[in-house]
């Protein structure tokens, strides 16, 4: 007999790991963008966090209208990223500036330490995948499990046997 949950949940896992890589791959190309529109990468955290390392969130859950899928990432820059925004200069960050261009003696320092606010300009990375994933790759996804679905209910109606592994 086929389990119906357990397809489904299924299916959400594979439709979050591919939001998750195609999201990475946005990331790492830059979608196109020129340098400055680029989402740069330090320390890794953010990709690691949308491939579903630590401090990412994905949630898959059965609901009775069909299938929830929550993804994104529980770091604090994330959003800023996405989704562009301001910050204030605070006297600490004031400082560094200062320290940073006096150190490496690169232009960019001075300006931030002189302004009152840096502005972040938005490099999606997560939406575009997710809109390409919706696109391209769920039609595919269902139509592959639905497909199986069907084969298994009739191989199992045919020989009376139910399959022993699960889809």
């Amino acid at each position: 007999m086929i389990d119906y949950e357990d397809s489904v949940k299924q299916l959400g896992e594979e439709i979050l790991d591919r939001i998750g890589k195609a999201s990475g791959e946005l990331f790492l190309s830059g979608n196109g963008d020129p340098v400055a529109g680029r989402v740069t990468s330090r320390t890794g955290r953010l990709l690691n966090s949308i491939l579903g390392g630590k401090d990412s969130i994905r949630i898959n859950q059965r609901t009775y209208g069909g299938l929830s899928l929550t993804i994104g990432s529980t770091l604090p820059y994330a959003a800023l990223i996405a989704v562009g925004g301001r910050r204030i200069v605070t006297n600490t960050m004031r400082q560094y500036f200062f320290a940073q261009h006096i150190l490496t003696g690169q232009p960019k320092w001075l300006p931030m330490a002189l302004s009152s606010e840096l502005v972040w300009q938005p490099r999606p990375y997560l939406q575009p995948a997710v809109e390409k994933v919706v696109n391209t790759d769920i039609p595919e996804l269902f139509a592959k499990q639905l497909n199986l679905m069907v084969q298994t209910t009739i191989t199992e109606a045919i020989t009376g046997e139910q399959k022993a592994e699960r889809l």
